[in-house]
């Protein structure tokens, strides 16, 4: 219903949302509620190519109005991303992919971060309280 109580109009049967894995599956497009968008590199991680890959599917799926409607939440988790990545390739032997991950690796990330507010968002999702 529009503000006045008529009915809305619905959008052609051809339409459907963009898909938000764009060109050669590195690009993540982030359409908002408002119908804007911001693009997210994922070839920019400092990782390698099949991580990136991996990493840019699993951000696609969460970039929909249901689950990230806003702009600032899909930024809050590229920048989680960013700094995930950042660590990973620091380690001796960076993963290649999602399954070379280890729960050790894991481990020393989360005891990488700073045992305060940064940390904790660092690692885990916002929430509305706090920790």
């Amino acid at each position: 219903m529009s503000g006045r109580g008529r009915r809305a109009f619905l959008p052609p049967a051809s339409h459907s949302r963009p898909e938000p894995l764009i060109g050669d599956g590195l690009v993540v497009r982030h359409v908002n509620r408002d119908g804007r968008s911001v693009d997210y590199d994922f070839a920019t991680l400092p990782a390698a190519e099949p991580m990136q890959r991996s990493l840019a599917k699993l951000f696609a799926a969460q970039c929909v109005p249901h689950r990230w409607g806003a702009h600032a939440t899909s930024q809050h988790h590229w920048e989680k991303l960013l700094r995930f990545t950042e660590f990973l390739s620091r380690q001796d032997r960076p993963p290649r992919d999602l399954d070379e991950l280890t729960g050790a690796m894991v481990k020393r990330w989360r005891t990488s971060q700073p045992n305060n507010v940064t940390g904790y968002s660092n690692i885990c999702p916002r929430t509305t309280s706090s920790p």
